[in-house]
């Protein structure tokens, strides 16, 4: 559902596109806050094509390739506006497979516990480096009129990677203590 709803979303944002165009956009703009398989969107392209949500028009371009144009028609909107409904009223729990760790922490030895939220502690300063420098590119993309919910949707991402860095640093320190008695 979560790349069809993207893909709809860019179509009736920004008009028709052909599906590198689509890819790029998702990459570039999204893709920090959402979880989806760039290599699915053509068949998502074809797929919501073939079940009448998507028109089509060849593009062909001298001395190119024949692109197919993607743009959304007004079954298209109604299925994009759904779907977008159905998340509103979908509230989904969070499940931090870090606290199952630590719950049955007794099961290893301190030190792999450490090493391993001293792996996660990289990762998450990496993503929330990442993340910073990726809004400053992605912002100058985003239309002037999008560009308020855009960031918003970042500060989100940085945010969260700033309470998880200073979680697991608290993690790393408690079992560091721990070890030291």
């Amino acid at each position: 559902m979560e790349l069809k709803l993207i893909i709809l979303g860019f179509l009736k944002r920004t008009g028709p596109l052909h599906g590198y165009e689509l890819k790029d956009k998702i990459a570039k703009e999204v893709s920090d806050f959402v979880n989806v398989k760039l290599s699915n969107v053509y068949y998502h392209l074809d797929k919501l094509h073939d079940d009448g949500f998507l028109n089509s028009e060849t593009d062909s371009q001298t001395g190119r390739l024949e692109k197919t144009v993607y743009s959304i028609n007004e079954k298209g909107i109604q299925l994009f506006r759904d779907l977008l409904e159905k998340l509103l009223l979908f509230n989904e729990e969070s499940f931090f497979k870090d606290d199952v760790i630590l719950y049955f922490a007794d099961e290893f030895a301190d030190v792999k516990i450490i090493d391993y939220f001293q792996d996660k502690l990289r990762v998450d300063e990496n993503r929330l480096y990442y993340c910073k420098n990726h809004m400053k590119d992605t912002l100058k993309y985003v239309p002037e009129d999008h560009r308020k919910t855009a960031e918003a949707v970042f500060l989100h991402s940085i945010l969260h990677l700033k309470a998880e860095i200073k979680w697991t640093q608290q993690i790393i320190q408690l079992y560091g203590e721990k070890n030291n008695e």
